[in-house]
């Protein structure tokens, strides 16, 4: 039996949500654990790379483009999780 192709859209999603869930959880985890714990510390240890929003002035239209995506050990964990469960359903 052939293997049915789920659409690329799907996938996306699901890894938008995967980043979602787990930086959300990382933020319940930092209220919850006890102040700088080495757990807290390592869960919700984030890097923001990412460009500042740099101005385009053409007259009678503004264009303003920037982009910083905070990744986090949680947030990997939740596409590793999202795309297993994408794989498999």
């Amino acid at each position: 039996m052939p293997a049915r192709r789920k659409p690329i859209g799907l996938l996306v999603l699901v890894v938008i949500l995967g980043v979602i869930i787990g930086s959300s959880l990382a933020e319940v985890i930092a209220y919850v654990l006890p102040g700088e714990s080495v757990v807290e510390k390592f869960l919700t240890k984030s890097v923001s790379p990412g460009f500042a929003p740099t101005g385009l002035d053409i007259g009678a239209l503004v264009l303003t483009i920037g982009i910083k995506v905070k990744v986090n050990v949680m947030g990997i964990l939740g596409i590793v999780l999202a795309t297993y469960l994408y794989r498999w359903y």
